[in-house]
């Protein structure tokens, strides 16, 4: 089987559109709309689309025209030239090798770019062109500091049905299936974050996974399709994932200022969670044939993050300073490794801020990270944890009445979730590859886990170790059989997860 036919990385754009108030043929907004029910839910919202919405559309929250008219509607709200739209471009397995377009204004600046995302929503497989009146898009609120998800449909011969914030978009773009996903902000995701961007066009930055060789062909002459990518419009995936990372860092910025609020338990496990528990998953795969992978599916790159946070450089493993894992090159019959989940970057950077706000220290961090490490991404004992320690607390909670902010009391509960994992002093780490083991269950018990400490430059240099080991002959096996583990958990678990080579879609995680 070809391997761009097994591959799939699929970016779920989720958002739901608010309803128009000039009607299919009304031309324009009614005398007075300050009353409808739709106009009243867009009070208050900062983003881009609403500030449209409010102009555009009739009481019943439709609006005329199909996408080009969001389009060019939306990019005149910002103030963006029409030359600096840019449209990418993603190939869905489930769907036949249909495309999903994504469109950005003002793409040439990330930062700006990151407040509007468009995607079409023509995923059936069944048609020969993108859907014109079907859409999703998400804005950015800079009164609340948010995304607002929006979805648009068909309605009449010439109108636009809104919907706004469908709990339906909330689905893929929160918490997986087994995590309490109310209070997690809508976070945009694009499941591959590093080249190869399998199935993405990554041209011309980047040579794309067959991306001209296993698109639809009926989208050749596609006229939708070829308005959307024609031109200099189709850009590569190598700079839509930095508007990815442009939005993900307003979100992370959004999340950290409730350590700035008065003392309360909520907030602190809504910012401590991800260190334990994995919010997104990100997937990664080697670089066509080459043999190269990120080091993340081994070593989860939060670790790489906070050494660099301890310390700048002059570390001296090829874990840390490359990040780059170098697998012997595939043999005949032998396929490179594909989709592989790993620790989302949504979930990362949170953690990584806490350290870097100075709210925990690296080393805290990286006594979550040294246990189970063997496990990077999906590390059922180190949710657990965290999940223990959220039930203990709402059936006994503390009193806070000492601490003054939220950031006050995060490292009070951190030492609280671990107080099973204590250490001899701040900068040791209780280090266990495989936390299901029978002895360290036993050293756990019993209260004792001295024979498990290290310091954090022990701990560097095992995983330097484990690095060497991996890149030898016979270890794409061993890491094919982690993938197919991973990707279990991940399609039963995560909404947003793509369709991971070998996995069943209706494969249960045990």
């Amino acid at each position: 089987m070809r391997l761009a036919l097994i591959l799939a990385a699929a970016l779920v754009l989720s958002g739901c559109a608010e309803e128009d108030t000039t009607g299919p043929g009304g031309g324009g907004k009614t005398d007075d709309l300050t009353n409808s029910a739709f106009h009243q839910a867009l009070d208050g919202r900062g983003d881009v689309v609403s500030a449209w919405l409010k102009s555009a559309a009739d009481a019943e929250g439709v609006v005329e025209g199909d996408y080009r008219t969001v389009l060019d509607a939306i990019g005149s709200q910002m103030g963006c030239a029409p030359t600096d739209e840019k449209t990418f471009a993603i190939l869905l397995t489930r769907a036949e090798m249909h495309p999903r377009l994504m469109v950005t204004h003002c793409s040439s600046d990330p930062t700006k770019a990151s407040e509007f995302f468009f995607t079409t929503q023509s995923d059936d497989g069944t048609l020969e062109d993108i859907d014109p009146r079907h859409m999703r898009m998400f804005a950015w609120d800079g009164t609340l500091r948010q995304y607002r998800t929006y979805e648009l449909t068909a309605y009449g011969d010439a109108g636009l049905q809104v919907e706004l914030d469908p709990p339906k978009c909330l689905q893929c773009h929160t918490t997986p299936a087994n995590l309490d996903g109310s209070r997690m902000p809508f976070t945009p995701l694009m499941n591959e974050l590093v080249n190869p961007w399998t199935l993405w066009n990554a041209q011309p930055d980047f040579d794309s996974h067959q991306f001209e060789q296993t698109i639809d062909p009926r989208f050749e002459s596609a006229p939708i399709y070829g308005e959307l990518t024609g031109g200099d419009k189709l850009d590569s995936a190598a700079n839509f994932e930095k508007h990815i990372r442009a939005a993900l860092d307003r979100v992370t910025n959004a999340r950290m200022r409730a350590r700035r609020n008065d003392a309360n338990i909520q907030d602190a496990f809504d910012l401590l969670r991800p260190m334990f528990c994995d919010e997104t998953l990100n997937y990664v795969s080697e670089n066509h044939y080459s043999g190269e992978t990120s080091a993340a599916v081994i070593i989860d790159d939060a670790i790489r993050r906070l050494y660099l946070q301890i310390r700048p450089d002059n570390w001296p493993w090829e874990w840390l300073n490359d990040g780059i894992l170098r697998l012997p090159t595939p043999v005949d019959g032998e396929e490179p490794l594909a989709v592989m989940p790993v620790r989302g970057e949504a979930t990362m950077q949170i953690e990584v801020a806490l350290v870097a706000r100075n709210v925990l220290t690296a080393e805290q961090a990286l006594r979550v990270r040294a246990l189970d490490w063997q496990r990077p991404a999906l590390s059922d004992y180190r949710c657990n944890l965290f999940k223990r320690a959220e039930e203990l607390v709402t059936v006994f909670p503390p009193d806070l009445s000492e601490y003054t902010r939220v950031s006050d009391y995060i490292p009070v509960l951190f030492e609280d979730i671990m107080q099973d994992h204590p250490v001899s002093d701040a900068t040791r780490l209780v280090v266990v590859g495989d936390a299901t083991d029978a002895d360290f269950t036993a050293a756990v018990d019993a209260g004792d886990l001295s024979a498990y400490e290290m310091t954090v430059d022990e701990f560097g240099a095992l995983l330097e170790t484990t690095f060497d080991d991996a890149e030898t002959d016979g270890s794409r096996a061993n890491l094919e059989i982690e993938r197919l583990r991973r990707g279990c958990q991940a399609v039963s678990l995560y909404p947003a997860a793509p369709l991971v080579p070998g996995v069943d879609p209706s494969c249960i995680a045990e």
